[in-house]
């Protein structure tokens, strides 16, 4: 892996799809995005996870709750 980006975010889905596009419409080569939810509500989770389907370089870590990040 050349490149991993960390990104954390807590109910911002919509500025998070912004980044992940950015991301994919700016970065040559192998890469990965690691993103954690640091305790955003149930149904945002759910959609936050839902984007590793759309970004195949992408992972997703749920917390449950705010762990200060």
């Amino acid at each position: 892996m050349q490149l991993s980006i960390l990104l954390v975010t807590y109910l911002r889905l919509e500025k998070t799809l912004m980044c992940l596009d950015g991301i994919r419409k700016n970065t040559l080569g192998e890469f990965e995005v690691v993103l954690v939810d640091n305790g955003s509500p149930a149904e945002v989770q759910r959609k936050t996870k839902g984007l590793e389907k759309q970004f195949p370089w992408l992972t997703v870590y749920l917390l449950q709750k705010s762990d200060g990040l």
